[in-house]
């Protein structure tokens, strides 16, 4: 039987035992013993032992010249736990019972506590091929140590986004303009901000003897309030000013800012996209505006007439393929 009690409780335990054994020593006289025990990791010892075992039974009961029975038993560490064993025997040799207790805690001390008491029960109640399994109670645990505490958040990153793509202009050249533009933004709060610059692919003329070709050339910054992220896709309109020139080259041209024409134009742009993979994504961007600043082109041909070369009309509307990338 295997059982975990306070000091108090074994206590009442042995005494019971005793009373529960009466009958067995109405006809008794109180016996005196021998002992041979050895102990170690320090558990009790024999001088000790026999001490507290006539404490508890109130009388000497060690006699080693004139025993009627001998205590046998040893006390230490055993197999990641201490254990006792008790063996009490007649001096004739005859076995009257065993006992094992054991303790589970890291030391002897409980253990040795309780050693008396078992003795003192088995030289007043001999027992028959009697063993009892003792497990001395484990002391409290310690108090759990206070949580720790919680860890700093990481900043709040930056999201930062650069992409390129085509773009087709109508509107600031004489025909449709084709042409690549690249940009690059960061997200001021939910507001992302950006640069961009765009290139148009020159736009050749040629009435026979002379050649001239009109490309652009601009820059923009732009903002875009309604930014609205998901995780399959995004959108968002912006505010666009944009600042630049188309640029006159060839044969005989002549207007009156040399072979610059500035323009300026502010508007808006919707834009949408979605993920692919590992940041990359793709989509759309719409954009349309008015011009602040027409640019105006124009070259001389040999016969002496002009041609108007880039004449932009009051607005332009453009469109881009966009590929880029989102960090994180």
């Amino acid at each position: 039987m295997r059982s975990r009690m306070r000091g108090s409780t074994l206590l009442l335990l042995l005494v019971a035992t005793l009373f529960v054994h009466a009958p067995a020593l109405a006809g008794e006289h109180l016996a005196r013993a021998g002992i041979e025990w050895t102990s170690s990791d320090g558990c009790i010892e024999a001088a000790a032992l026999r001490q507290k075992t006539e404490i508890a039974l109130g009388r000497p009961a060690f006699d080693d010249a004139n025993a009627e029975l001998i205590v046998r038993g040893r006390a230490g560490a055993a197999d990641g736990h201490y254990e006792a064993t008790i063996t009490l025997a007649k001096s004739n040799g005859d076995v009257l019972g065993t006992r094992t207790l054991t303790s589970e805690l890291v030391n002897c001390t409980e253990l040795s506590a309780g050693l008396p008491l078992a003795l003192a029960l088995m030289i007043d109640v001999p027992l028959r091929e009697a063993t009892i399994r003792v497990s001395l109670p484990a002391p409290p645990p310690p108090p759990a140590p206070p949580p720790p505490a919680a860890p700093r958040p990481p900043p709040a990153s930056t999201p930062l986004a650069f992409d390129a793509g085509p773009v087709m202009r109508v509107g600031s050249l004489p025909h449709a303009a084709i042409g690549v533009r690249i940009s690059g933004e960061i997200s001021v709060g939910p507001v992302p901000i950006g640069i961009e610059a765009s290139w148009f692919a020159p736009r050749l003329e040629n009435d026979g003897l002379v050649t001239a070709s009109v490309w652009g050339l601009t820059g923009a910054v732009f903002a875009c309030p309604l930014h609205v992220p998901r995780r399959r896709v995004f959108f968002g309109f912006c505010g666009v000013v944009e600042g630049g020139a188309a640029i006159a080259q060839g044969v005989s041209i002549t207007f009156p800012r040399e072979d610059v024409a500035p323009l300026v134009l502010a508007g808006a742009r919707a834009r949408a996209g979605f993920p692919i993979a590992g940041g990359w994504t793709v989509g759309f961007e719409l954009t349309g505006g008015a011009f602040l600043v027409r640019p105006h082109v124009i070259y001389r041909m040999t016969s002496g007439d002009t041609r108007t070369l880039a004449d932009a009309d009051v607005g332009s509307v453009d469109g881009r393929l966009v590929i880029g990338i989102r960090l994180p």
